[in-house]
């Protein structure tokens, strides 16, 4: 059986999550399955096609959109 510990963050630990999260700018759109997909979003972006209920991430690294 896995022990499972837990380690007491500080405030500054806090301050530099809560700063870090504020970077992220993932994006959550809505287009049609005949639409063109934009290629400048940020890495984990979301796009769901609304005439076909599909839902994709954008995979930055590799310049595509990744069904989910």
């Amino acid at each position: 059986m896995a022990t499972i510990t837990s380690k007491k963050y500080s405030e500054k630990d806090s301050e530099l999550a809560a700063n870090a999260m504020e970077n992220i700018k993932c994006r959550e759109g809505v287009c049609l399955s005949a639409d063109a997909k934009p290629t400048d979003w940020e890495n984990g972006s979301t796009l769901l096609e609304m005439d076909t209920g599909n839902v994709y991430v954008f995979d930055k690294a590799n310049n595509t959109w990744r069904g989910l």
